[in-house]
């Protein structure tokens, strides 16, 4: 069990030891927090607090019943994976911690592998394998905010890549 409200990298790492675990929490988090009442799915932008009726304030000047927080593929990747309250955490204190691994997910739902594989220290033969065999299997993903769960059995198709290289 974690002791801060807000997870730190090596909890990140914990929690996902390898790339191939990053990719199944970001599709489990976007799974498990499209079904939160107080967040919703939005990857055009990243931690902003608003009313339900669009008006934008400060988080401290909402009342916890009434705000929703809008975030993306990383956040929904954190807050599911360690089952974080949006009523409680706010995102830009996640991302004030986790900043390169929000980076490297959020990305990742653009279909660039790059900045994941690197964050995981990967060699860059293992990357170099890893894009010929996305290339030749031709997996190619854009996840957006109506979109997102279209491309996930495509995700999933490049996890296995992954864990075949026991990535």
């Amino acid at each position: 069990m974690f002791k801060l409200d807000t997870p730190t990298e090596n909890d990140i790492r914990e929690k996902f030891p390898k790339p191939s675990d990053a990719i199944q929490g970001m599709v489990d988090g976007l799974l498990t927090m499209e079904n939160n009442p107080h967040f919703e799915i939005n990857m055009t932008s990243f931690g902003e607090w608003v009313m339900e009726d669009g008006v934008r304030i400060k988080p401290e000047q909402i009342c916890p019943t009434d705000r929703i927080c809008f975030g993306c593929a990383a956040t929904a990747t954190v807050y599911g994976a360690f089952h974080l309250d949006p009523q409680k955490v706010d995102p830009r204190d996640v991302y004030d911690v986790l900043e390169e691994f929000e980076k490297a997910i959020d990305i990742l739902r653009l279909g660039i592998t790059n900045r994941l594989l690197n964050w995981y220290n990967v060699p860059t033969n293992l990357i170099h394998k890893v894009n010929v065999q996305r290339l030749t299997l031709n997996l190619h993903w854009e996840m957006d905010t109506d979109t997102w769960k279209e491309h996930i059995p495509t995700l999933l198709r490049f996890k296995t890549i992954l864990l075949e290289l026991e990535l």
